[in-house]
């Protein structure tokens, strides 16, 4: 029995619901209305909220602003470019979709400039690849009321307040994207940090990405990804000014200094000297106040005055050196054929055979292939626990280790260093970039003949 009259319970609910759905959608708007019950001013998709690519507001008294959507991304394109927050404009769209009418009134018996429409508090007009919608907004009246009218419709209604408390209410700012830099990464190829004393340039060349400035050197993957997490993440924490008749007195111009990122781009010509590439520019301007650390920072090609916290600029500049890979290689063991160590008293040379390593340079005996593949192992592998931008230290020179393919071209060369005692007696290497890794002072690297098993 229980069983049975929850079967009939749940028969009568379903009925329930459906009986609901017949009297929302056949009971006519003017009923509802005449029974005191907001109705919708629209169908359910009548407007189509997902396909609305354009939006135009003009409020009264101020130039018309113009929001157009390209795929997922809204920009504002006029009075000025700037990036939106799609979440924003799709609930300005929504709003919309949403009005409720509470009353109607003949156009015959308005009073324009009464009811708000002499002129209108805004204008809003939504667009679509086949139809458009435009509403006019008049005044606010009590008890949450407000008018508006419909474009192509005969009367003006009395409805909610919440579109218009949305698009004449909200400061428009809060619609923007305050994020710094959009779409870098995986396509972009080139950053350029210029602050202070810091003029770091990192260039990605057949999808490998290297340093040019300071020091030509390779750059640490990990190290580069942060920085693109950084970069992306980085937003305005909030929008001073927009069109500023001078940049100077934010020191703007000329920046305390510029982070730029460039990225290929069809048919684009941004950017000196590199066609094809968009830029995304962040100028970096001078702290905002006494007491506080914040700055004035601004995107070029956006004449908007930004607020930089002074949590998040300092990260948008790294230390060069952080960037830098931070092995004494970058050449693979197993393109290894051949290996040249040169101290100031002796030369080693070590070639591959199959599986074993032999000494040319000691009548071709064979070598423990356990400590070559230690030598090569510290040389690709081992990290540096730091990597200094200073000149090459020659008085500390201890070898040189000349790495070689199958050919007798060299495919790398790799100077050993170690400080004296009185400074530690560290280890470092360096192959040509400037860039000296620093090892660990108990670290043992085999450089000398008896570390291999053979005679002086």
């Amino acid at each position: 029995m229980k069983f049975r009259s929850t079967i009939v319970i749940c028969v009568l609910a379903a009925i329930g619901v459906l009986a609901a759905a017949l009297i929302e959608r056949y009971v006519p708007r003017d009923a509802k209305r005449r029974s005191g019950e907001p109705v919708r001013l629209m169908e359910v998709g009548e407007l189509p909220i997902d396909d609305v690519n354009r939006i135009r507001l003009a409020l009264d008294g101020e130039p018309a602003r113009i929001y157009e959507r390209e795929g997922d991304v809204w920009r504002q394109t006029e009075p000025f470019p700037h990036p939106m927050d799609p979440f924003s404009m799709r609930e300005l769209v929504s709003t919309a979709a949403g009005v409720l009418v509470l009353d109607e009134v003949e156009v015959d018996l308005l009073r324009p400039a009464t009811l708000g429409f002499a002129p209108p508090k805004a204008i809003l007009e939504l667009t679509w690849p086949d139809g458009k919608m435009t509403f006019t907004l008049g005044r606010v009246a009590i008890a949450g009321r407000a008018y508006l009218q419909r474009e192509g419709d005969k009367g003006v209604y009395v409805v909610d307040q919440a579109l218009h408390d949305r698009a004449t209410g909200m400061n428009e700012r809060e619609w923007r994207d305050r994020r710094l830099f959009h779409d870098i990464g995986v396509e972009s190829e080139r950053i350029e940090v210029r602050v202070a004393d810091i003029d770091a340039v990192l260039v990605r060349r057949r999808k490998k990405w290297g340093m040019e400035s300071p020091v030509r050197a390779r750059v640490d993957q990990a190290a580069l990804d942060d920085l693109f997490s950084v970069l992306g993440r980085a937003s305005a924490s909030g929008f001073i000014i927009d069109q500023p008749e001078s940049l100077g007195k934010f020191g703007l111009e000329p920046p305390a200094g510029t982070i730029a990122v460039f990225t290929p781009q069809e048919g684009s010509d941004e950017g000196p000297g590199l066609p094809g590439m968009s830029m995304q520019r962040l100028r970096l301007g001078g702290r905002i106040g006494v007491g506080t650390q914040d700055r004035f920072g601004m995107m070029e090609g956006r004449p908007v005055v930004l607020r930089l916290a002074a949590n998040v600029w300092p990260r948008l500049v790294p230390d060069p050196a952080t960037l830098i890979e931070p092995t004494a290689t970058g050449v693979e063991p197993a393109d290894v054929k051949r290996i040249r160590i040169t101290t100031k008293r002796d030369q080693i040379d070590l070639e591959r055979d199959l599986e074993r390593w032999r000494a040319p340079s000691h009548g071709g005996v064979e070598v423990p292939s356990e400590i070559v593949r230690e030598l090569l192992s510290f040389l690709h592998e081992l990290r540096a626990t730091r990597v200094k931008l200073v000149p090459y230290p020659h008085e500390y020179e201890k070898a040189t280790i000349t790495l070689y393919g199958s050919g007798n071209h060299p495919l790398d060369t790799v100077r050993i260093v170690r400080e004296p005692e009185s400074e530690g007696s560290r280890w470092g290497a360096e192959n040509g970039d400037d860039a000296l890794r620093v090892y660990p002072a108990e670290l043992e690297i085999p450089l000398e003949p008896q570390a291999f098993g053979l005679p002086r």
